[in-house]
């Protein structure tokens, strides 16, 4: 009887955890690394959200556009010239 104990534990530790991260989710909060092109922020409040980085979406958005093109195969080595600003 004593093992079923820490058992249960778990089980309700593991479904809190569940249902903190979809509750986070569903407020527009990130989980874990904000993906590239972002990140992370926190508001007055205290409040923790992700946010645009102008830098690396524009090379994020440059690349979308070029898969949109539609010039990729399989058998070709791609070198691109990435639009990268240069600062002073």
């Amino acid at each position: 009887m004593k093992l079923r104990i820490p058992e249960v534990e778990n089980e309700r530790r593991a479904l809190n955890v569940f249902y903190g991260m979809r509750e986070a989710r569903k407020e527009g909060r990130w989980m874990g690394t904000v993906p590239l092109g972002y990140v992370n922020k926190i508001t007055e409040d205290h409040k923790i959200y992700i946010a645009v980085k102008k830098e690396e979406a524009e090379i994020l958005v440059w690349a979308f556009h070029k898969i949109l093109e539609n010039n990729f195969n399989k058998k070709t080595d791609y070198k691109f010239d990435v639009p990268r600003k240069t600062h002073i």
